[in-house]
């Protein structure tokens, strides 16, 4: 028997950025389910930590394990993963698995979630193309006459997603003639 809106496993996606630290949800049923006998996390096939009540943390012996730790109220209705110094590798598919006392479909608990990692461009170089001069935040350059053309270039490395670039004065977007883009594999 399936009960409407009663799912045994759910799916969601998170993003982080590289070197931050990023939480994964675990909704929990605990109190309506007889209590928890189990978590357990994994990435992939790879698992990550096991939590008992009665046992505590058990790791995997991995980086990501290494740099993941998870807390448990009892009478929560969730619990996060938390991933410290995330790396570009931490990247994919992770999964909780909530077991419980009581055995029933309604009980059941797997939950998918997508950990998509970015990467910041590690620099952001902004010159004025007539004479290749580097600009700061707050840079004004002028006078300048009403009418005429001006070439700003804005260069980044790579980054994931690759980087964009939009122009703006003030609040207002500004028209682009010229976009040259290169795209990066990271």
């Amino acid at each position: 028997m399936f009960i409407l809106g009663m799912e045994p496993w759910k799916k969601s996606e998170k993003n982080g950025e590289q070197g931050s630290e990023i939480q994964l949800p675990c909704i929990l049923k605990s109190p309506k389910c007889g209590g928890l006998h189990s978590i357990k996390w994994y990435r992939g096939s790879q698992r990550i930590l096991i939590f008992s009540e009665s046992a505590g943390i058990t790791r995997g012996n991995n980086d990501i394990a290494a740099r993941s730790t998870m807390n448990y109220n009892q009478n929560a209705t969730k619990t996060y993963l938390k991933i410290s110094d995330l790396k570009l590798e931490d990247e994919g598919l992770y999964k909780c698995e909530a077991t419980y006392l009581a055995v029933n479909r309604e009980c059941n608990n797997v939950q998918h979630i997508t950990l998509n990692t970015t990467v910041r461009p590690k620099f952001l170089r902004i010159t004025e193309e007539d004479d290749n001069t580097n600009l700061t935040s707050g840079t004004i350059l002028g006078p300048i006459n009403e009418g005429t053309l001006m070439t700003l270039n804005c260069e980044s490395d790579q980054g994931k997603p690759v980087p964009t670039v939009e122009w703006y004065k003030g609040d207002k977007r500004l028209k682009v003639v010229v976009v040259k883009s290169i795209h990066s594999s990271i």
